[in-house]
């Protein structure tokens, strides 16, 4: 058995597949598996020129959570490792995950930056810099629990091969990283940042495929997490304009000006702007036509079932009645008898703008634990809490 593996999803991933096993190799990967799903390219004759395993399967097989689960199971490193096909790991890649997998016995998993290529784009570059920054401002590994947040990616990521036979990727179709970061923190695994355990990635799609591809990730965010991304004209605006004015900025810092900043500054326009829709409607898909979601989806999918059911977010398993418009039980399930309660007194209190604090605070950090009960407490009054919040827009 080795010690470690790597697997890596491979089609038409030729640009980058050579550069990116001669990385593994350099590292000292010795079990590489490439999962190739109908590559027309030379993906194939690279993975065989490279003396890894090559395993094809066909394009309808494939499925990000499935095709992983099927990459583990064909593997036998005790940690696993998974990229993508344009994913270069950087010295010391490695060493970093073992780092990271050896802080804990129940860290389950680890991920790192990607880091621009040269060719990236203003806008993508900056905000992965500042994205995978946010996780550990002072650049040491980071372990994160329950109520920390969920984020995984399996562009790249390492898994401690217990923990994926305990929790395994969800067969859904986009997101299944985000998916099993959520589902292995309620099973009372630990993961880790490592900011030492770094790749060369960045997509640099065209405008328009950006959007379809927002589309896509915002759905599958939705399947696997619930997200609902918001849509709102005024706020949205305003969150497009301080991206704009960051990614000026940012250019502004490396030297870009004229008639370059002018053209990069009308792209981070349409980059952000299609993103906010595009991210919106994709966490809305499930009300769209099928033929629409097939035309909005850069995979050129609908949103069909979810293979072998489909389950709800944390990982538990969707509930057999949805509720039915109003509020009403669907069909079959058991209306509850509520009791009397007793008439309620009114307190108002006008809130102040600091008041909001600590709902912000939950909102990144989750709920707080709750304390341990008050003996007799259950024999008090009832204490009955109604909070209404009406749309922000209107006060």
């Amino acid at each position: 058995m080795s010690d470690i593996c790597a697997v890596i999803p491979v089609k038409d991933g030729e640009r980058h597949l050579e550069e990116l096993l001669a990385a593994l190799w350099r590292e000292g990967v010795a079990e590489i598996l490439v999962i190739d799903s109908g590559s027309r390219d030379r993906s194939r004759e690279i993975a065989r020129a490279a003396g890894v395993e090559l395993l094809e399967i066909a394009p309808e097989e494939f499925g990000h959570g499935r095709t992983r689960n099927l990459g583990a199971e064909r593997t036998s490193g005790e940690l696993i490792c998974f990229l993508t096909q344009d994913a270069t790991p950087l010295p010391g890649w490695l060493a970093a995950y073992r780092e990271a997998l050896a802080l804990e016995d129940r860290v389950g998993a680890a991920y790192g930056p990607h880091l621009p290529r040269a060719h990236t784009s203003p806008m993508i570059a900056r905000e992965l810099g500042e994205f995978f920054a946010s996780f550990s401002p002072d650049e040491r590994p980071v372990v994160q629990r329950a109520g920390d947040t969920s984020f995984l990616s399996n562009v790249n990521a390492c898994y401690r091969r217990a923990c994926w036979e305990e929790v395994r990727f969800r067969e859904i179709a986009y997101a299944e990283d985000q998916a099993f970061g959520s589902d292995m923190l309620q099973a009372g695994w630990a993961k880790v940042y490592h900011p030492d355990a770094g790749v060369l990635h960045a997509h640099d799609y065209r405008a328009v495929e950006f959007m379809r591809r927002y589309f896509d990730e915002y759905r599958g965010l939705r399947a696997s997490t619930g997200h609902v991304e918001p849509l709102e004209l005024l706020a949205g605006s305003r969150q497009v304009a301080g991206a704009v004015a960051a990614d000026r900025r940012w250019m502004a810092e490396r030297g870009i000006a004229g008639a370059e900043l002018t053209r990069w500054t009308t792209r981070s326009l349409v980059h952000h702007g299609g993103r906010r829709v595009f991210a919106a409607l994709g966490s809305r898909a499930e009300r769209l036509p099928a033929p629409l979601q097939r035309r909005l989806s850069l995979e050129g999918r609908d949103g069909g079932p979810a293979r072998n059911g489909a389950k709800a977010p944390g990982g538990a398993p969707a509930p057999g009645g949805a509720p039915a418009p109003g509020g009403a039980p669907a069909d079959g399930a058991a209306q509850a008898e509520i009791p009397e309660l007793p008439a309620t007194k009114h307190i108002i209190k006008m809130l102040s703008q600091d008041d909001y604090e600590p709902v912000i605070r939950v909102w990144h950090e989750g709920p707080a634990p709750l304390s341990e009960p008050v003996p007799g407490m259950s024999e008090r009054e009832r204490l009955r809490l109604a909070m209404v919040i009406p749309p922000f827009s209107r006060g």
